[in-house]
């Protein structure tokens, strides 16, 4: 239910960006779609990492937690990026060769 909600606020929000961005102006279009896609992000980020997890944001301290929780999940999403990235540059893409 709460997800529902979720979505349902981000998607109004996205036509709010793409109604006040402009359709004309392409650099504005381009700019609003960014705004819109680092917000699905944002939100598929906050229910993959508080999925399963008993959190409440009811004080600073809880919402202390929760930034923490969350920063700390984003930090390992980019490390496994880092680290498949270097794994494909370190394999061979030559493919067979025969001379």
């Amino acid at each position: 239910m709460e997800v529902n909600l979720l979505l349902i606020a981000v998607g109004v929000f996205a036509i709010f960006i793409w109604i006040f961005a402009g359709l004309k102006n392409h650099k504005r279009r381009f700019f609003a779609i960014l705004i819109i896609l680092f917000l699905l992000f944002a939100v598929y980020g906050f229910n993959a990492t508080f999925a399963g997890k008993n959190l409440e944001i009811n004080s600073v301290g809880d919402f202390g937690n929760a930034a923490q929780l969350y920063l700390a999940w984003f930090g390992n999403a980019f490390e496994n990026i880092q680290i498949i990235t270097a794994n494909a540059v370190k394999l061979d893409w030559r493919g067979n060769q025969t001379t």
